[in-house]
């Protein structure tokens, strides 16, 4: 005997003979609907009219935001560049911020990013078609961050809210020191007899001394 699928739902055994008792779950587990899934199954037997119908309503997840970096955070190489942020969600809308730190300095405001494998979505704006409403979806966002020119490691929080406070993921960003530098200008100098002051510029990015 075979099954039906309709709207996340199994149904078993589509077919049957005399007193059958169905059987119905969900086609996955975690399916991840929003709101609340509502499959009509019609049910059909020769000589019998009208037909029989079956409504299925797949119950609502609560919504929900996962990283899959949440743990680990995520960590960069002082030198410049960007980075990918993926997870899974059900939220009508996904807000991506930045809390203090200066690793990321781009205006998130309008930044767009990808839902549900194919929808290019906006920072803050609900997602089109609203697919967390029917599945989870995938999302990824990519961000850019900029040289650490200090000697210190550093941190910044970065933050995912969906539509509400309540439904929030967060994660820290980690950037490695960069290189230490010194350089003086100019490297050879006349101080004159009479008293006066020149000045060498030393340029660098940690502690000297001079000896």
């Amino acid at each position: 005997m075979a099954d039906v699928t309709k709207g996340h739902v199994i149904l078993s055994p589509n077919t049957g003979t005399g007193d059958t008792q169905l059987t119905l779950k969900a086609e996955s587990a975690n399916v991840g609907n929003r709101e609340i899934v509502k499959t009509v199954f019609t049910v059909k037997a020769a000589g019998v009219s009208p037909n029989k119908t079956i409504t299925a309503n797949l119950a609502a997840a609560p919504e929900f935001i996962t990283l899959e970096q949440a743990y680990t955070g995520v960590t960069v190489p002082a030198t410049a560049g960007s980075f990918t942020i993926t997870g899974v969600s059900n939220s009508p809308k996904l807000e991506f911020s930045v809390e203090g730190g200066d690793i990321v300095e781009e205006d998130l405001g309008d930044k767009q990013f990808t839902a549900d494998g194919s929808i290019t979505a906006t920072n803050g704006v609900a997602i089109s078609g609203d697919p967390g409403a029917d599945h989870k979806y995938e999302f990824s966002i990519e961000i850019n961050y900029v040289l650490n020119d200090t000697v210190d490691s550093r941190t910044q929080v970065f933050t995912i809210q969906g539509s509400s406070e309540s439904v929030k993921q967060t994660l820290t960003i980690t950037q490695s020191a960069g290189a230490a530098r010194l350089e003086v200008s100019p490297a050879e100098i006349t101080v004159p007899q009479d008293g006066s002051v020149v000045n060498v510029q030393v340029t660098t990015n940690t502690t000297f001394t001079v000896s």
